[in-house]
């Protein structure tokens, strides 16, 4: 007997790993795929548990001379649980069909003990729903404990030599209790998990949104802060008309770049070089400085420009000025008590360089580490998307950037362009 009921044991093991395939299957595949084609419904959880039926069906286990031990339950009641109601009627019309058409000794009591497992589990699944995961193991295993316990008094009831075989009976009931209770536990963790993962998903994205609406922020409030700059100065009477036009149209010109950066932001996109022409950018490097200085006066910082030479690149005009106002910017701000921001442009081999260098604060070697990265500044109210919009223009422009930093000694960013070549139709 011990013999027999090892190798029954076996096929106990195997029909159970059998029938959890689909659910490590599903996982596998599925669960954490956000681009499923399929969701988990009603028909789903009813042809799966249909073959799981099948398969607990013709690998059964004989407990008593004509008498057959199985995992269909299983299949049964955890598709019930989790398909409701009308799907636990189609389940109990099959695996009774399919019994009856199989045949052999112990249909009447097996078609019976399903009938009174369906009764009972319409009453509970709307119970089972409603629980969390933890309860609905427990319920699931209790009520599998119940509904063994009732095929074995109905088996012994048909089957009288059933009796002389209680041990080995209950022990095939725990099993069969227990591999209820681990797909039911495996189901609960896939969709605790699969819910978690779809949280962190949208998380993820509500983080996107708000960069992009701290970025928008940040790299609009620059040419807005400028002419607000500019229209301050409009206000001193000690300027001339022909000043004032010049402040007039450098503010013009500044809320059309902030027009035009929100038009980039709206596209959701990678900055891209659209309006890409032949550009000296010793000169745009001078519009920036010039559009700057209100900005700096008010701050008592002071350019110092060294570029006497005219050096041409290719890129787009107003994303390079939106790179380099953010760097002087940035620069003008670490000086809070005053200082020069030095400027020059140079050749280097086959590069255009640009260096900006302050007499500010600095930064710190963990600080320098993570400039760039979303949400980190060293300013008080910075958002820290400033210069990772920088870092992803220059690359765009296929250019590098390097920034050197010490504390209490000032930070220099150094900007290296590609040279326009000389046999490239230059249009100046």
């Amino acid at each position: 007997m011990n013999g027999l009921f090892i190798e029954a044991l076996k096929d106990m093991i195997f029909a159970v790993l059998l029938l959890l395939l689909p659910v490590f299957l599903y996982h596998l595949f599925y669960s954490d795929n956000p681009h499923k084609k399929f969701k988990i419904n009603e028909s789903f959880i009813t042809m799966v548990s249909m073959a799981g039926i099948v398969l607990a069906l013709h690998t059964s286990v004989e407990v008593a001379e004509g008498h057959q031990f199985d995992l269909r339950q299983i299949p049964y009641i955890v598709g019930s649980l989790y398909g409701g109601p009308v799907v636990s009627f189609i389940l109990f019309l099959f695996v009774s069909g399919y019994r009856w058409m199989l045949g052999g000794g112990g249909v009447l009591p097996s078609v019976l003990s399903s009938a009174i497992i369906f009764l009972v589990l319409v009453f509970f699944i709307p119970k089972f729903r409603t629980l969390v995961s933890k309860n609905r193991i427990w319920l699931s295993g209790s009520l599998s404990v119940v509904f063994m316990f009732l095929w074995y008094v109905i088996g012994i009831a048909f089957l009288p030599v059933l009796s002389e075989r209680v041990l080995y009976a209950v022990i095939l009931l725990l099993f069969e209790t227990a591999g209820i209770m681990l797909m039911v536990s495996l189901v609960e963790t896939i969709q605790n998990r699969s819910a978690l993962v779809e949280e962190v998903r949208q998380a993820e994205k509500m983080k996107v949104v708000g960069e992009l609406a701290a970025s928008v922020a940040h790299e609009v409030r620059n040419p807005l802060t400028v002419t607000r700059g500019f229209i301050q100065l409009l206000q001193n009477h000690k300027y001339s008309d022909e000043k004032k036009k010049e402040f007039t149209k450098l503010a013009l010109l500044e809320l059309n770049r902030a027009q035009d950066i929100l038009s980039d932001y709206l596209s959701f996109a990678k900055p891209q070089m659209e309006n890409v022409e032949n550009l000296d950018v010793c000169k745009e490097l001078q519009y920036v400085t010039d559009v700057m200085s209100p900005y700096a006066m008010m701050q008592e910082v002071y350019f110092e420009n060294q570029m006497n030479q005219e050096i041409w690149i290719r890129g787009d005009r107003q994303k390079l000025h939106q790179s380099l106002i953010n760097i002087v910017k940035n620069s003008i701000e670490a000086m809070p008590s005053g200082g020069t921001i030095i400027v020059a442009c140079a050749e280097y081999g086959n590069q255009a360089r640009v260096q900006i260098r302050d007499t500010g604060i600095g930064m710190k070697p963990e600080q320098l580490g993570r400039l760039g990265k979303p949400y980190f500044s060293s300013k008080e109210k910075g958002t820290g998307l400033g210069m990772m919009v920088v870092y992803s223009i220059i690359e765009a422009m296929g250019g590098t950037i390097r920034v050197d930093s010490q504390f209490g000694n000032g930070t220099e960013t150094i900007i290296e362009l590609p040279l326009l070549l000389e046999t490239d139709n230059l249009e100046k």
